[in-house]
């Protein structure tokens, strides 16, 4: 007997037989063999034999069309480029070059070896800027996005330049690659400033203190009471090529008779832009301000939206503002007290007060005094989630340095460096340079200017370290770290007598951290 099946999963029909021994097609142990679907996806063999079609999915009809089995254990997917590692392990299926067992070659665009991480930087690839002889370029530095092109420019401030006046120069270094150079050939100089000479003794990134999405720069001048009135500038960004010092968007006056420095840096985040953080710690026990609004002429003091206050202690030797470290979605302040060895956390919204009365301490007994006079926020160092605090005390000469680094949501000690010899002022300036290999660990970066070197440790960090525990450890020196600024990748280290020269000459060592 013959007969016809239609496939239930489609497909042409096949024709088949019928044999009965006299009973019918219901026959049981008597009835001869019959065919089973799967005898028509492996070209007809008898799985009632030995010999049945093991493959689970039939590659060449994965959706039981009827095509005859190919052989194949498809239970995997093509390896496309042949390299014995499938995806998701192989992160680029069309490239052999690329897999988890490749070489990873560092800044060419792509993940090589599929672990997800940046090269290390291993020391290499450093730059000098040189100044002008006894001209002291690199005691301010600051890195940002000035120009609006989406790559880091670098402002490095020469406040002994221009001759027995002193004036000041402040540069702007634009290179797109680290190399060695001279500022006059390789830097745009923005000039010195109206009114008061050492420009570039300070220069700072607020932020954005306009709501315009560029970055600022704010440029201080020398300021001794009595002496030499002092400046704080500001320039809005961008910064064009006719842009000079001289002529800043707005600007702060210090007196002659104002006995006082001011230490400035960005503020909390508003809907109009970033506030200026002013700390003043020679005024009384020490005065932070904030100023808010326009930047636009003259601005005074007195125009302080927020003002806290100090009975003693140097309060806002070091401010800064920039992370939400309460997990409220307000950026938060932080005002170092080194008269009292540590610093004051104030949680946003924020109104005026007595720094004595901080929503909390972050503070060691240190060996000489001072914790509180450089602070940094370098980001999630021991990956729990919350931002870290670097606070360093080192100030003095002959002192030896300390930093600390608290962790987590309550903001504990969990690791410390100190430095190695007398005058060594490990920490004098800080900064951040976030999580450059992209393992969800923050990395820290630490210079000792009194000797010129630099460490820097990979996250996760803890425990007690100095210059010789560094993953990467480089000897600058020319005071190398006098001063320290980092954005996107890019670190600026100022070096205020970084040339051999007698006087020497001032500058800034640069490098860029490896990407992908």
């Amino acid at each position: 007997m013959q007969g016809r099946l239609i496939h239930p999963w489609g497909g042409s029909p096949q024709v088949f037989a019928w044999v009965t021994l006299g009973c019918g097609i219901a026959c049981t142990s008597e009835t001869a063999a019959l065919p089973l679907a799967s005898d028509f996806l492996n070209g007809g063999e008898d799985d009632t034999a030995a010999e049945v079609d093991t493959d689970p999915v039939d590659s060449a009809d994965p959706a039981h069309t009827g095509v005859p089995d190919s052989g194949e254990d498809d239970t995997a997917s093509d390896d496309a480029d042949g390299d014995g590692y499938l995806p998701p392990e192989d992160c680029d299926d069309t490239d052999p070059l690329v897999s988890p067992e490749a070489e990873e070659i560092c800044d060419n665009g792509q993940d090589d070896n599929c672990d997800g991480l940046s090269c290390r930087w291993d020391g290499a690839g450093i730059g000098r800027l040189t100044g002008g002889r006894n001209d002291s370029a690199g005691v301010g530095v600051a890195v940002g996005d000035f120009s609006g092109d989406g790559a880091p420019d670098v402002i490095i401030g020469a406040p002994d330049a221009t001759g027995s006046s002193r004036a000041g120069r402040v540069w702007v270094w634009s290179g797109t690659s680290v190399a060695d150079a001279s500022l006059e050939s390789s830097a745009t100089d923005l000039g010195p400033s109206d009114g008061a000479d050492g420009a570039g003794r300070i220069v700072v990134v607020p932020g954005d203190l306009s709501g315009d999405r560029m970055v600022d720069l704010v440029v201080g001048t020398n300021h001794v009471p009595g002496e030499s009135a002092g400046r704080l500038s500001v320039l809005l960004g961008p910064l064009v090529p006719d842009t000079r010092l001289a002529e800043p968007d707005a600007w702060i006056e210090l007196p002659l008779d104002l006995d006082l420095l001011l230490f400035p840096a960005g503020g909390p985040a508003t809907d109009s832009g970033s506030g200026l953080l002013l700390g003043a710690p020679a005024e009384g026990g020490g005065v932070v301000r904030l100023l808010e609004g326009s930047w636009s002429g003259l601005r005074t003091l007195d125009e302080a939206t927020v003002t806290w206050t100090a009975a003693a202690g140097q309060a806002g030797r070091a401010v800064l503002s920039g992370g939400d470290l309460n997990g409220d979605g307000l950026d938060d302040v932080l005002i170092g007290v080194p008269g009292s060895e540590q610093a004051g956390l104030f949680f946003g919204p924020h109104a005026s007060g007595a720094v004595e009365d901080a929503d909390a301490w972050l503070g060691v007994a240190s060996t000489n005094g001072g914790l509180g006079t450089s602070l940094a926020l370098p980001g999630d160092v021991d990956g729990d989630g919350a931002v870290d605090v670097l606070v360093a005390e080192a100030v003095d000469a002959g002192d030896r340095g300390l930093v600390v680094l608290f962790c987590g949501g309550d903001r504990a000690e969990c690791a410390r460096w100190t430095g190695a010899v007398d005058n060594d002022q490990l920490g004098h300036a800080l900064t951040s340079v976030h999580d450059t290999e992209g393992d969800g660990h923050a990395e820290v970066v630490l210079t000792a200017h009194g000797s010129g070197t630099m460490g820097l440790w990979f996250g996760p960090i803890a425990g007690s370290h100095t210059l010789e525990t560094a993953d990467v450890s480089v000897t600058l020196g020319g005071q190398a770290g006098f001063s320290i600024a980092a954005s996107s990748g890019r670190l600026a280290i100022g070096a205020p007598t970084l040339g051999s020269e007698d006087p020497p000459t001032g500058g800034a060592i640069l490098l860029d951290f490896p990407s992908l």
